[in-house]
């Protein structure tokens, strides 16, 4: 009995190890690199224009988020990564390094930085701009500073 249980247990090991040579395609073949996480999907697919100029950089904790406005864009990672906005629109005209607010409430989200010093909650550091979103009902604070 117990030759009979060890005879099959190797064959389906052996078995296991075998390739299938009687399904290649014959050619050449491409690499494919997808991206493993979300965030490098959302980096690939929103790739900066090398026109496009930052201009504001922000960011908060708990959840982790981060913001950017490019002249032609606005980037926004929330919850980690979990969710994200995309706009491009001509931000270079209407962006102040004073105070700035922008909304779009087809997308339910609101953006304010203003012009305040903000200390930042995980490591202390101090910012030129105090930042609040809302974004599908959920809402996010923290702090920024203008790029050169």
């Amino acid at each position: 009995m117990k030759k009979i249980f060890f005879i099959i247990i190797s064959a389906v090991f052996f078995s296991c190890g075998e390739v299938d040579t009687k399904n290649n395609l014959s050619g050449d073949s491409t690499d494919v690199n997808l991206p493993t996480s979300k965030l490098e999907a959302l980096t690939e697919l929103s790739e900066v224009d090398p026109e496009s100029h930052l201009l504001f950089s922000g960011f908060g904790s708990e959840p982790g988020w981060t913001l950017e406005i490019y002249s032609n864009k606005l980037r926004v990672l929330l919850d980690y990564g979990k969710d994200s906005l995309i706009v491009e629109e001509d931000f270079a005209s209407t962006y102040t390094a004073e105070n700035f607010n922008y909304n779009l409430p087809d997308k339910k989200f609101t953006l304010n930085v203003e012009k305040k010093i903000c200390t930042d909650d995980s490591k202390g550091d101090t910012h030129t701009h105090f930042v609040s979103l809302d974004f599908k009902e959920k809402k996010y604070t923290g702090c920024g500073d203008l790029k050169d």
